[in-house]
């Protein structure tokens, strides 16, 4: 079966890779993405079931620790007078009270849980664990860009995988809900192809790009 990249559309150069699963991964060396093979992703209804389990509720110190490290760097960047958007905020949105408590202003969207998404423009978009789970980058991406006013800012948390040794035995791989892993050389792709500067590329997990 031949497969194409679900990032850069690229079929010309993409790897085999070994994970630390049953399923089987590509790499594509033109944006550095590496994805599940389509036929191992995870079915919509049982994927969904996995998210409300999960116990994310701003009752949980732990996960309230968790956002705050996308949180905090992120105030360096936005304020009172902006309006926002949390992608991908799954059934629980804490992201949106957390950030009301700065008297911060965010809307929250998800497929399964909040699916309505405004018809207006963001100063900012947080996607916190979220990227790894689009099935679809390309268009998930470009949805994105478009919801974003010129010189709004996207902060993104998701780990990004180093090497394909590491990748053999990477735990945040074998959840079969994450099937599009990111490095550090994709977010420069991401930047260059959906018109971002890159402000923060350098920290494991979180990234941050400005709309130009």
């Amino acid at each position: 079966m031949e497969y194409e990249c679900p990032l850069c559309h690229n079929s010309k150069a993409l790897q085999i890779l070994a994970g630390p699963d049953r399923r089987g991964y590509h790499h594509c060396v033109n944006c550095s993405l590496i994805f599940a093979n389509p036929e191992h992703r995870f079915p919509p209804e049982k994927e969904k079931l996995r998210y409300e389990q999960h116990d994310n509720g701003i009752h949980n110190p732990g996960y309230v620790d968790y956002l705050n490290q996308i949180i905090v760097p992120a105030l360096e960047f936005i304020n009172s007078e902006m309006t926002g958007l949390d992608f991908g905020c799954g059934p629980a949105p804490t992201l949106q009270l957390l950030l009301a408590q700065r008297s911060i202003h965010c809307d929250v969207y998800d497929p399964y849980f909040f699916p309505d998404l405004q018809t207006k423009t963001y100063d900012f978009i947080f996607a916190t664990e979220s990227f790894e789970h689009f099935n679809t980058p390309a268009n998930d991406i470009s949805r994105i860009s478009g919801l974003l006013k010129k010189d709004a800012f996207l902060f993104v948390m998701t780990q990004k995988w180093t090497s394909h040794e590491a990748f053999k035995d990477w735990s945040y791989a074998r959840d079969v809900t994450h099937v599009s892993f990111y490095h550090n050389f994709t977010f420069n792709f991401i930047a260059k192809k959906f018109g971002f500067e890159l402000l923060e590329n350098a920290h494991p997990r979180i990234v941050i790009l400005k709309k130009k």
